[in-house]
């Protein structure tokens, strides 16, 4: 057999055993988001000790690093022998050291999806958090409900630390200083030009978003009778200032209010050429005991199973999420499944697919769309047009803002995780978002933040994912509006869905992220377009 011949028959062998291994993963993960059930939860854990087990062969491992300094000279094979390095990498640490990870992992996350908050001693849900925080006149609820969803933070703190340490621990026996560096080495991102990426972003919203909460201050001062040094964190509209309170005259859930939300997203995803009523078919929409509160989108067999998770109500924020998690689906769907091997039918890069998904939530304060999709007359969309454009590039700045909070948290947490992680938390809010810490409060805020447990060095992706989000915007307003933006509704236009499926979607995980986005956009992946379409 020749050298290369033991490759695919190497990689032919692996997909296949991978495929076994990451669909019992995602299914049993879809159970304990569902279910909520111990059972469940244990089932996962076991299903992802066997698949860490599987990628903590040494022997594999040495074979794929030893093939890729060899230098492979066809670009699809040395494509799949890079990701399986990335899949094997972390997992080459003690086994023990591994399971102790994967049992914590799995045990926060059953807190994290099974938590309720509670106000006055009754449980409430995150939709109910939110539509306090975003209605409620009475200072003292408020307060509550944001403590209450701080609460979460609490639950998982003492295990959330030790899991923090171990991570570090498992990264520093791999040879990297600690496992924020690991994370971004496997996620194929240079520290380096991340944070320069990063620093430009900060430093150029800076004055726009001072200006911003200028503005959105004095409403809320305003609304709430207070004085302006007396705002508080629960005086903004959602627990950790990341969207945009409502101050700006207009009420976006009125649109929706009894309307159905599933069927509008499907009715606009078909009118651009994307079918994704198999993926509704097979998917969790409603909020009930015990089941995950948030969001997501899960690939469970890379064959066409695709479910989202979705927690409905007939707002504007849950029309924005599901279009967002269907885009995530419609990339998964449109993903070579015949024409590529497994371990290739995925996105890109994470942050890639969070852009087209971010490309389809901001449609919600498009005017343009929000007329044509739900049949609006000019009257009734008319007041609202000039204050949505504004809530979109506030939400834009507001986010870039959030982002740095979690960004530096992170990596300065992974630095010196003895460190007072809250009092670190409370440093970023202040320089990057304007929001003092309350007063005697020493609670583990930073930890109530779902993504610092369990999607660890995952925040960046989002601000990237926003950034290249603008460039596909900019790309089909150029090539499929003339470079006209107004009046674009991007509805009933199949060129956009093409687009996605031909350019985007359907190389899969074929080439970098890098590569993919230069072959799609025709441009490396550039800040100008964010600042083009928000702060100019």
């Amino acid at each position: 057999m020749s050298a290369m011949e033991t490759i695919i028959k190497f990689l032919k062998d692996k997909s296949e055993e991978l495929e076994t291994l990451e669909k019992r993963v995602n299914l049993t993960d879809w159970e304990a988001a569902t279910k909520g059930t111990d059972k469940a939860y244990e089932e996962n854990r076991k299903a992802k000790e066997e698949l860490i087990e599987y990628l903590s062969d040494k022997r594999d491992f040495e074979f794929i690093s030893s093939q890729l300094k060899k230098g492979i000279s066809n670009p699809l094979t040395k494509r799949q022998l890079e990701i399986l390095y990335r899949d094997y990498l972390p997992n080459q640490g003690d086994k023990k050291l591994l399971r102790e990870i994967n049992s914590l992992e799995s045990e926060i996350s059953e807190i994290f999806s099974t938590y309720r908050p509670r106000i006055d001693g009754k449980k409430v849900s995150m939709n109910d958090i939110v539509n306090i925080l975003k209605k409620s006149d009475d200072k003292d609820l408020r307060q509550k409900a944001w403590e209450a969803q701080k609460a979460s933070g609490k639950e998982i703190e003492k295990q959330l630390k030790e899991l923090i340490k171990l991570r570090n621990h498992l990264a520093g026996s791999l040879g990297f200083k600690d496992y924020y560096e690991m994370g971004l080495k496997i996620d194929e991102i240079d520290t380096d030009e991340l944070f320069k990426i990063l620093d430009r972003v900060a430093n150029i919203t800076e004055a726009p978003f001072l200006s911003l909460k200028s503005e959105i201050d004095g409403a809320l001062a305003k609304k709430r009778g207070k004085n302006l040094v007396e705002l508080m964190p629960w005086d903004y509209e959602d627990p950790f200032f990341q969207e945009v309170p409502a101050v700006f005259e207009t009420n976006l859930d009125k649109f929706y209010k009894g309307r159905d939300i599933v069927g509008i997203a499907l009715s606009y995803y078909d009118s651009i050429g994307i079918d994704l009523h198999n993926v509704i078919e097979s998917s969790d929409l409603f909020e009930r005991p015990a089941k995950n509160p948030h969001a997501f989108e899960t690939d469970i067999d890379r064959k066409g199973d695709i479910r989202i998770l979705l927690n409905i109500r007939d707002t504007e924020y849950w029309m924005s999420t599901t279009l967002h998690e269907l885009g995530h689906a419609a990339y998964s769907k449109y993903a070579d499944k015949t024409g590529l091997p497994y371990l290739l039918r995925e996105e890109a890069h994470t942050f890639t697919t969070e852009a087209v998904a971010m490309f389809f939530e901001k449609l919600t304060k498009n005017p343009h769309w929000t007329e044509r999709i739900l049949g609006l007359s000019e009257r009734e969309i008319a007041p609202s047009r000039k204050v949505m454009r504004k809530y979109l590039r506030a939400e834009a700045i507001i986010f870039a803002r959030w982002n740095m909070v979690m960004t530096h948290f992170e990596r300065d947490m992974y630095k010196n995780p003895e460190q007072d992680l809250n009092t670190l938390w409370w440093k970023y809010v202040k320089k990057y978002q304007g929001i003092n810490k309350p007063k005697g409060r020493n609670e583990p805020d930073w930890a109530s933040k779902i993504h610092i447990a369990l999607y660890p060095v995952y925040y960046h992706d989002y601000m990237l994912g926003e950034l290249l989000e603008c460039q596909f915007y900019h790309y089909i307003i150029k090539n499929i509006y003339g470079g006209n933006a107004e009046g674009a509704d991007f509805a009933d236009k199949p060129e956009i869905g093409r687009f996605f499926i031909e350019k985007v979607f359907s190389s899969g995980s074929k080439y970098r992220w890098d590569d993919m986005i230069k072959k799609s956009t025709g441009k490396s992946l550039n800040i100008k377009y964010f600042t083009e379409r928000f702060l100019r």
